[in-house]
């Protein structure tokens, strides 16, 4: 069956006379068919000749496992689907995959011979004897006798417009629908068996086309047989389409017939056809009618057979299926010539085949009346019309090898060869050499100037011609070298030379001057120079393109972005882009990009190159010849090139809009495939991800640039070029998503792209539960050691505390005891002395410092241990001590607290304490008071500890001005500086004492921390 692509204006027509589940179906596959055809202009050029559609081949060389491709289908994924001997193959446009019993133990046989997407996209297969094989979400189902099918030798397969399959076999027509298999025979009113071919038109009648019995038609279950007696060419029938018009195109064994208003017309040899014996038929998206025979391909427009000729090179004559893809591309199977493609490209080249002289082009030059000029090693060619007419030496040309072009204020045109100058004016040729005064034969460039002289360029000098005589410049005038390949005045009348190894040359006036690589030109080998409309000078050479403007020289080189550094040609089209050629093809720049890099507002220049997959025989441009390229008067830019010349409309380049489809084709995980579908979860302690994807876009598959991302990973698209993997390794666990996009030739990008999502699970040492509960473990070994640490504290704390009450009890037990004993016997010698006043006043003296010096160690066994602390907290502590000091003294004592009490630091704790008891004493000892009230206050900013007497009081500026006073003041002062309190004394005669200290909340969580 032959393969064919969706109509959007029958199957509006079809829409149009459904019904409403059948309407469903249409909608969806009309607005497929919209999607993948849209209002794109993208299609073969019907207005150019057959020859000149870019050709190209596939074969087993290529990927394809067999050279045989009889059907061909592009799913609405955008793959191109082969039916070959050797299998199923798809092809995205750089690589094949095959299908095959080998790889699929479900195909049964590897010769495939009919293919089919239907509007489920499920993509269906006939073989040669293994039956209908379905391919769906990457799985093949196979269809045989057993399940009803007519016979496993499938020919042919239909889809309706109702949604049934039909499906051509040996024995028979079978109809699937709802799951079951029904078949129509002879038996039926069927005209053979074997069926070939199937087509429904659209007043829903279904046209069979059979082996040896002509054609049946069905309408509403029966049958109506067409033979040659009817006018059918012949009763084997390969092909059947429906035209846009609704007339039937029909494939016969001998000849093509066309079915119109209920007759048959037919077209053989005899009316352009390549071969009475037609095989495949395709109605493209232009109305024409391609037809592949048994001897080459035809296309049938406008009422004429145009053929592709065998000398227009398709790999083989025999043409078994043709297939137009969404990008306007005609794909070709053939039989054991393997898989061909013709798509228009930008580019239209002219070469010997259509009347070129040679196909090695040189100089190119329109002259003042339209016509195209041509420079070739083998003559001159003028273009007019469509049409090449070729000059010689027979006509009297001065050399067959033309170098350079170029034509005079009164018309005459200047032809440059490799062995003299000839000018032709009124249909004849006058020619000048070395003797008629040229330095060289060799005429490398020619510019006509204002003042009506002529300049030539040589290997040996320039010439000037004026007045019919030549004037000679070489170095000796100021030359930088005699070899001159490039000429061109400017505005204000000056003549530009480049040449060959001296760099730029100005002539201005009779002077030369000079600009090389030194003053900032790219390089000293200049091949073309071009004056904008600015008045900025463009020059090409062979180690980038150089611009001088404003007298200052600016060069651009590959580094900068530029495609090539030698720059043939320079050519500019009306939206200010500069056309460019190299030995690498083509390519076009903007010129703002220049001014913006130039400024560095730009990091490149972008640099947009055209080669073989836009039109050209041969991407090798042809330079070092004046002029190296043309803009003609209708705004079409010419070059030439090794295979001919090539032609291209800036205004009107056809881009492909269609972005392309992108798949994710599959998925590596430490180098094992994973299934793409459903949820896709994988194990733990997987290392390495490889992910392989495609963009379908046929035109230029060379040139459609990726980006990836691991969405969880990654923080920014992956400029992945034309690389169609990407690769990660040791991604932690967690949910990812794998996103890539792709642009087509034309820089459209297809954003939406295609994304797998994946579940990395992690190990167990990676899971919350582990983190959990090595937080729990952390805790509680490190409140273990906080305890271990503690009771470490606790217990050198412990001991250092037991050290200090055996101090203690060693001072009370012995030193304060003895001064004690000491003190007592003083006493008593002082009552017993009574007449010796001297001595009474040694004793009293002795007495004085026995007392102090037991104060001073009663105080020490207070600052090493206090008991009351020791059984309890400080407001305690101070009630006992307050307690124990009034006991039989008649002296009121006592004590308020305000705020919540809370322990202190041991250092404050005891600093408080003393400077408490040390008040009370004094109240006590000095003040004879009768009423002391202590008072302590504990709130968020600090603790404050106040005594208050009703004593004598004293006059504290007179204790301040001798002394920083008595009376345990120096203690106190001591203590509150210890703790970073600060003391406050309140005293005046007669009124009583007030002491008072307080300490910052911040000290105490420091001294607390620290005491910890």
């Amino acid at each position: 069956m032959a393969a064919t692509v969706c109509e959007p204006v029958q199957i509006l027509m079809e829409y149009l006379h459904a019904d409403g589940a059948t309407m469903k179906k249409l909608a969806c596959a009309s607005l497929f068919c919209w999607i993948g055809l849209g209002a794109t202009a993208l299609a073969l050029d019907s207005a150019g000749t057959i020859t000149q559609y870019i050709h190209e081949v596939w074969q087993t060389d290529q990927g394809l496992p067999q050279n045989s491709v009889v059907a061909i289908v592009q799913s609405r994924d955008g793959y191109l689907w082969l039916a070959t001997q050797e299998g199923l193959v798809r092809f995205d446009g750089i690589r094949f995959s095959v299908f095959d019993k080998r790889s699929n133990p479900e195909i049964k046989e590897n010769n495939i011979q009919a293919l089919l997407e239907d509007h489920d996209g499920n993509l269906w297969f006939g073989t040669e004897g293994g039956g209908l094989g379905r391919f769906k979400d990457g799985s093949f189902t196979i269809f045989t006798s057993k399940d009803g099918l007519a016979d496993g030798i499938v020919d042919a397969i239909f889809e309706d417009r109702k949604g049934s399959l039909w499906v051509g076999t040996l024995g028979g027509l079978s109809r699937f629908a709802d799951g079951q298999f029904t078949t129509y025979s002879t038996k039926d009113g069927l005209a053979s068996n074997s069926v070939l071919s199937i087509c429904e038109d659209r007043q829903g009648n279904l046209w069979i086309g059979t082996e040896e019995g002509g054609i049946s038609r069905m309408t509403d279950g029966r049958f109506t047989r067409f033979t040659t007696s009817d006018g059918l060419a012949s009763n084997l029938v390969r092909a059947i389409i429906e035209d846009r018009a609704g007339d039937l195109w029909i494939a016969t064994g001998d000849g093509l017939n066309r079915f119109k208003d209920d007759r048959f017309i037919t077209y053989k040899a005899r009316d352009g056809l390549a071969n009475n014996s037609v095989l495949s038929l395709l109605e493209d998206r232009e109305g024409n009618i391609w037809i592949g025979t048994a001897g080459g391909l035809n296309r049938f427009s406008n009422g004429r057979f145009a053929r592709y000729r065998d000398k227009d090179s398709l790999s083989t004559f025999r043409v078994a299926s043709i297939c137009e893809d969404r990008e306007g591309s005609l794909w070709i199977g053939t039989y054991e010539g393997g898989l061909n493609r013709l798509k228009s490209g930008r580019f239209t080249t002219y070469t010997g085949e259509d009347g070129l002289a040679d196909n090695i082009v040189r100089p190119v030059y329109q002259d003042r009346t339209g016509g195209l000029w041509l420079g070739t090693a083998r003559g001159l060619s003028r273009f007019v019309d469509g049409r090449f007419t070729t000059y010689t030496k027979a006509n009297g040309l001065a050399d067959n090898s033309v170098l350079s072009l170029s034509e005079d204020s009164q018309g005459g045109l200047w032809v440059g060869t490799n062995d003299g100058l000839s000018c032709f004016k009124s249909g004849r040729f006058i020619s000048y050499s070395a003797k008629d005064g040229l330095s060289n034969s060799t005429v490398l460039s020619i510019c006509p100037d204002r003042a009506g002289g002529v300049w030539f360029g040589t290997d040996s000098g320039l010439n000037r011609l004026s007045g019919g005589k030549f004037t000679a410049y070489t170095t000796k005038d100021g030359l930088t070298n005699d070899s001159v390949w490039a000429l061109a005045e400017d505005r204000d009348g000056a003549v530009w030379i480049g040449t060959d190894g001296g760099g730029l040359n100005r002539w201005k006036d009779g002077v030369f001057s000079a600009y090389t690589t030194s003053d900032g030109l790219a390089n000293n080998i200049v091949l073309s120079l071009y004056e904008d409309r600015e008045g900025t000078l463009w020059i090409g050479t062979s180690g980038g393109i150089s611009r001088l403007k404003d007298r200052r020289l600016s060069s651009y080189t590959t580094r900068d972005g530029l495609f090539d550094d030698v720059v043939f040609q320079i050519l500019e089209d009306s939206k200010e882009n500069l056309w460019m050629s190299c030995n690498k093809g083509i390519f076009r720049i903007a010129k703002n990009d220049f001014e913006e890099h130039s400024r560095g507002m730009r990091a490149s220049i972008t640099s947009i190159s055209y080669g073989r997959s836009d039109g050209m025989k041969s991407r090798e441009c042809n330079g070092g010849f004046q002029p190296a390229g043309w803009k003609t008067k209708d705004g079409k830019l010419w070059f030439p090139t090794v295979k001919g010349v090539v032609m291209i409309d800036p205004e009107n380049i056809r881009l492909n809009d269609q972005p392309p489809p992108v798949i994710v084709e599959r998925v590596l995980v430490d180098n094992e495939p994973i299934r793409l579908t459903g949820d896709i979860s994988l194990g733990p302690g997987l290392e390495k991800f490889e992910f392989h994807y495609t963009g379908l876009s046929f035109l230029a598959p060379e040139k459609v640039n990726f980006k990836y991302k691991l969405e969880g990973f990654d923080r920014d698209w992956v400029d992945a070029g034309m690389r169609r993997e990407a690769s990660y390794t040791n991604i932690p666990p967690g949910m990812y998503t794998f996103r890539v996009v792709a642009s087509n030739n034309d820089g459209i990008w297809n954003m939406t792209g295609a994304s797998l999502e994946f579940y990395l699970k992690p190990r167990f040492h990676q899971t919350y539960w582990f983190y959990g509960l090595s937080a729990v473990g952390v805790a509680l070994v490190g409140w273990g050691l906080h305890r271990f640490r503690l009771r470490q504290m606790q217990a050198r704390f412990a001991a250092v505390l037991a050290e200090r009450n055996r101090m203690a009890r060693e001072i009370h037990d012995t030193l304060a005891q003895g001064f004690a004993g000491i003190s007592a016997q003083l006493e008593s010698m002082t009552d017993m002395i009574v007449d010796s006043p001297e001595a009474k006043d040694h004793l009293d003296c002795a007495r004085r410092l026995a007392r102090s010096s037991l104060a001073e160690a009663r105080r020490s066994v207070w600052n090493l241990r206090s008991q009351a602390l020791e059984n309890g907290d400080l407001p305690g502590a101070l009630s006992v001590i307050a307690q124990q000091l009034t006991a039989g003294t008649g002296v009121q004592a006592g004590l308020e607290v305000h705020g919540a009490a809370q322990r202190l630091p041991e250092a404050i704790e005891n600093n408080l304490l003393g400077i408490g008891r040390e008040a009370l004493i004094n109240a006590l000892k000095h003040a004879r008071a009768s009423r002391v009230l202590i008072e302590l206050s504990f709130d968020l900013q600090q603790v404050r500890l106040r005594v208050e007497d009703d004593g004598c009081g004293f006059d504290t500026e007179a204790i301040s001005s001798t002394a920083r006073g008595g009376f345990g003041l120096i203690g106190m002062r001591e203590r509150s500086e210890q703790i970073g309190g600060e003391l406050i004394l309140e005293s005046k005669l007669g009124q009583g004492t007030q002491v008072s200290v307080t300490v910052p909340k911040g000290r105490n969580h420091e001294l607390h921390q620290s005491h910890e």
